[in-house]
């Protein structure tokens, strides 16, 4: 990545100056670009303009894009198409770093608009600006007080999102925060006339502020720089990415949103795992990558060791583990010794997966006294547990341990919550517990597993491709 092009990321992520170009009067979409800057606590210099306001909540508006105090670092646009040549003039005239351009009605409705979007582009490099979209949502950067809407998460984090699509990129982020994933960076490129899903992920890649990159793609002009990036920054850090619009009706959808194109799905899907990055299906799946990701020490291995209370659900999880290409870890005679020393001589297993029986939901050391046996054996790399007590003093010892456990062998621990077990014994407390302290949780063993597997595929790509960090 150029100087320039840093600079340009610089201040579109982290601006000093911001204006609102098109701000409406009125409760419209546009007037929550405000609104979100002002929850999320963005403190540089904002700027209103709309010709036929004087003032709005207090703040003064300009009448003219032009009497913009200058430089300034980020606009965000959301006058009518027709309008959006003279502005992007004005925004030159007070040397305007970047522009988000919301409005649609460009390349996303054939020839004419592709047109009109190319001419747009041409004129904004002559002025200096990169723009961002059209048809886009913009920038959310909690850490620089930069947010899409009001009320979304203030809290940053370690993961950041390269979004096709505003609507879902707001909604991921809330969908995030629900599971303990929090952004650190979020960008919504629309129609990505100018910087593309590629520049973004380059920048994301030699942040380093973030650790996990997330995606969601409909379309790649520019198939073999995205290939080439994807591949220069896995190396480097995770990515995952959601590519949509992969059958005939998905295809259509995505033409008519962002006029992307899309591809066959086994093409894309061996194309992305050839370049290092995780593919995934979905918004669940997506963020339970991220969690997975964000919270495991690199690289993760895929031999896995299974343990859970509910017998039939160890079977369950030993197939989806299959499935997602992980392995049943071989234990040691030591740790089956162990482990069959603190379990009652009937109704339980000390092989791989351990079943400790139903009997242990009343006593946690039938749980967590396994577990830690588990996680310190050298032929295990991830420990999955499923289950919990029926006793909400009892679950807080089982939390309590496990994360002891962990801790102590600095092994990757995944935890299965069943929403069952939580609402019999009422305890809400469970999956705060274990993200809090980093570790992954999730409803049920199969969207457990589908997440695993990627993280281990990840994870024998860099030792495999790249070479391990410890080698």
């Amino acid at each position: 990545m150029t100087e320039a092009t840093r600079d340009v990321m610089e201040a579109i992520f982290s601006p000093k100056s911001v204006a609102i170009v098109g701000i409406p009067a009125g409760m419209k979409m546009g007037r929550l670009f405000l609104m979100g800057l002002q929850s999320a606590g963005y403190r540089g210099a904002l700027h209103l303009v709309n010709p036929k306001l004087d003032e709005l909540d207090g703040m003064k508006v300009l009448r003219r894009t032009g009497d913009i105090p200058g430089p300034l670092d980020l606009a965000i646009v959301l006058v009518p198409r027709e309008h959006l040549p003279d502005i992007i003039d004005e925004l030159g005239e007070v040397k305007t770093t970047a522009a988000v351009i919301f409005t649609a009605g460009l390349g996303e409705l054939g020839s004419d608009g592709m047109k009109q979007q190319r001419q747009l582009v041409d004129r904004a490099r002559k002025n200096g600006i990169r723009l961002i979209g059209p048809n886009c949502q913009g920038v959310y950067a909690p850490r620089s007080g930069l947010s899409f809407f009001p009320g979304m998460p203030t809290r940053t984090g370690n993961v950041s999102f390269v979004s096709g699509s505003g609507s879902l990129a707001s909604l991921s982020v809330g969908r995030g925060a629900s599971r303990g994933v929090y952004f650190n960076k979020v960008i919504s490129f629309g129609n990505a006339a100018d910087l593309s899903a590629s520049d973004f992920f380059s920048h994301f890649g030699d942040d380093p502020e973030t650790r996990v990159i997330i995606s969601y793609i409909e379309g790649i002009p520019e198939g073999r720089r995205f290939f080439e990036t994807i591949g220069a920054v896995s190396a480097e850090k995770p990515v995952v990415v959601w590519k949509a619009g992969l059958t005939d009706y998905g295809a259509r959808a995505a033409h008519s949103h962002t006029g992307a194109l899309a591809g066959d799905e086994q093409i894309w899907r061996s194309a992305l795992v050839q370049a290092g990055a995780v593919p995934v299906s979905g918004m669940d799946e997506m963020i339970d990558a991220a969690m997975m990701l964000s919270f495991s020490s690199m690289p993760v291995g895929d031999r896995v060791a299974i343990l859970s209370g509910p017998g039939g659900l160890a079977v369950s999880a030993a197939d989806a583990a299959a499935k997602a290409g992980l392995r049943l870890a071989a234990l040691s005679d030591d740790t089956r010794k162990k482990i069959a020393g603190v379990l009652p001589p009937a109704g339980i297993s000390v092989q791989n997966p351990v079943d400790v029986g139903l009997g242990a939901s009343g006593n946690v050391e039938q749980y967590t006294k396994p577990a830690r046996y588990l996680m310190q054996d050298d032929g295990v790399d991830v420990a999955v547990v499923i289950g919990g007590t029926f006793v909400k003093e009892t679950n807080q010892i089982y939390r309590r341990e496990l994360i002891a456990a962990r801790n102590d062998t600095n092994k990757t621990l995944v935890v299965i919550n069943l929403p069952e077990f939580a609402r019999a014994v009422q305890d809400d407390d469970t999956d705060t517990d274990f993200i809090e302290a980093g570790i992954p949780v999730f409803p049920s063993p199969e969207r457990a597993m589908v997440a695993l597997g990627g993280a281990a595929r990840y994870g024998r790509y860099l030792k495999d491709c790249v070479g391990s960090p410890d080698d």
